[in-house]
Order: structure tokens, then C-alpha cells, then sequence
């Protein structure tokens, strides 16, 4: 069952909205909408900032919604619309069913609306009991927008540790058309997390860019094996139109064979972006190489090591 038309929550909120370090604006509302609102032009980060504004036990309260129990301001249009949602469009004043699977269906999409916002991951990512409960909520959404994960650090992902990194990405929901991950010192685990759910979960995944993530660690072969991996299961799922690997140890000299055979077997794909490390050389820090592993720092993002 399809709810094209559930696309965005807005709340009363009186809330002062920071546009940068001096630029302010008073604000009297404020809104959950999937793909962005107009206003933040097209910008994920412009997004982020607006939606994290939302009020946090509103969030919850969202993701508890259940159709059947909501008021509305008269009794008979509750009657009604329960009566459209579960099919009996013929007789609206008879007595809805007081359970019924489209409830639940739309149910999902509420809760899935509010969980898969990446503000609502960001407030919930530090602690609380609530977070199972918005992972489970985000794996039933029925979105298909981008969802983009910047994890650089200031960008409100400070509270994530590793182990929720990849809870997080293994609840995605398997509607979303694209994915676009940033900065991510999440390691080879977390990847194997976004294979193990492109492979075994998405449905329609048409876009990945993955940028400034080194995932091997001190363990340098894991760059190597894992950007292998990844390179065969994009070619068993064959629907991605659009591939950037910007900055990554996901692919390089030590694979290009893998990833050739790959792709040629990715008749989906129309756009390919590859962009390497080597610009990023004279700025690396020699004083924190490690002999034994070929490592540094990686100059884009203290937090990872890249293989040298």
C-alpha cells in the first residue's frame, strides 16, 4: 500500500533558528519534510540544522502514533477516515474496524517519517531507550529520497559511537533511491554494514557517493577487501545509476582489477565519479606514520588512518 501523500509533519515550536555564528532569525514552527524543505535549498546540512529545532518528546510522541486511537476535531470524520483508509469507501458512516493491516501500514509511514529524519537520529544517537525503537521505525519507512549521512566532526554526529554506527545503517530503510556517506571513522564493520544492507535489505538503491572515509584502519588490507566486496555486490544488484567514491581506500591500484570486472557487469550505471587520495600527500603528517601497518593519519580526518 502506497502513502505518496505523507511527506511532511510541521509543529508549533517558537524556536531561535542560527543560519551561521551571527546570522539569527525567530522562528514560530517548524517541520519534518522528506527530501527538505524549500528553504534549505537543496542542501542536506541546511536540513539538519532546520530539523533539529523539531521538539524531541513530539518526536517520540510521532513515533508512537497509531491511527486508530489519534482524535480528530469531529467524531464522524475520525469515522470516515477510517473507514477510506481500511477500503469501505461505500458506507463511511458505518463502524470502522477497530484493527485493520492498512492501519498498520500507514502506521509505519508515520513513525518511518519521523525516524528516518537524520536530526531525529542525531538527537536519539547519544543514549536513551529510545533509540531501538526509532531504528525500528526507520527500517519500516517507505521513503525514497537521499539519505545523507555527513559524520564529519561539529556536523551533530559527536555522540555515535561505533557500535551504533552500524545498528544505524543496518535499519535503513530499503526504499531509499540514494545514500551519500561523509567522513565516516566508523572502520571496515561499519562498511561491511552498508554492504551487508545494499546487498541483503535496499530495493531500489539508484545512487551511492561515499567521501573522505578510509575504512581499513590499521588493518591495511581491509580497504582492499572491503571496497572488493562492495565492488561485487553492486554488480549482483546492478541498480545503481550513479557511483562516487571521492577520497576512500575503497578503491585503488590494489583492486582495479575487481572493480573493472564489476564494471562491466553494472549495466545500470550511467554516472561513475572516482577521486583519489594522491592530492593529499604533501599534506599528510610523516611523524604519525606506523611501520608495521603502512598508516598515517589521514589529513582530511584525524580520526581514520589511510595506507601508504
Amino acid at each position: 500500500m502506497k502513502w505518496n501523500g505523507l511527506w511532511a509533519v510541521y509543529t508549533a515550536h517558537e524556536h531561535i533558528y542560527r543560519k551561521g555564528e551571527e546570522d539569527e532569525e525567530n522562528r514560530k514552527a517548524v517541520g519534518i519534510v522528506a527530501g527538505g524543505a524549500t528553504c534549505d535549498g537543496g542542501l542536506a546540512s541546511k536540513t539538519v540544522r532546520r530539523e533539529r529545532e523539531f521538539p524531541r518528546d513530539r518526536i517520540m510522541n510521532g513515533i508512537g502514533t497509531t491511527i486508530q486511537t489519534a482524535n480528530a476535531s469531529k467524531e464522524h470524520d475520525k469515522t470516515h477516515i477510517l473507514n477510506y483508509i481500511s477500503g469501505n469507501v461505500n458506507d463511511l458512516d458505518a463502524e470502522p474496524p477497530k484493527e485493520h493491516e492498512k492501519y498498520e501500514a500507514l502506521n509505519d509511514a508515520v513513525r518511518g517519517a519521523f525516524a528516518s529524519s537524520i536530526a531525529v537520529l542525531q538527537s536519539a544517537c547519544g543514549g536513551g531507550d529510545e533509540w531501538q525503537d526509532i531504528l525500528t521505525a526507520m527500517s519500516k519507512s517507505i521513503k525514497k529520497d537521499i539519505m545523507h549521512f555527513d559524520f564529519d566532526v561539529g556536523d551533530g554526529w559527536d555522540g555515535l559511537s561505533a557500535e551504533r554506527a552500524v545498528e544505524m545503517v543496518s535499519h535503513l530503510p530499503p526504499s531509499i533511491e540514494g545514500l551519500g556517506i561523509d567522513y565516516a571513522p566508523y572502520g571496515y564493520p561499519f562498511m561491511d554494514a552498508v554492504i551487508d544492507w545494499i546487498e541483503k535489505k535496499s530495493t531500489n538503491l539508484k545512487s551511492l557517493a561515499i567521501y573522505s572515509t578510509c575504512v581499513g584502519g590499521r588493518n591495511a588490507n581491509k580497504g582492499r577487501d572491503t571496497g572488493i566486496r562492495l565492488a561485487k555486490t553492486l554488480a549482483a544488484k546492478n541498480t545503481i545509476e550513479k557511483l562516487r567514491l571521492y577520497r576512500t581506500d575503497l578503491m585503488g591500484s590494489r583492486n582495479v582489477d575487481e572493480w573493472s570486472k564489476a564494471f562491466e557487469k553494472m549495466t545500470s550505471l550511467k554516472e561513475l565519479y572516482c577521486y583519489g587520495m594522491k592530492p593529499y600527500i604533501k599534506r599528510v603528517d610523516e611523524s604519525t606514520f606506523d611501520e608495521k601497518t603502512s598508516t598515517v593519519k589521514y589529513p582530511e580526518d584525524k580520526r581514520q588512518l589511510a595506507f601508504v
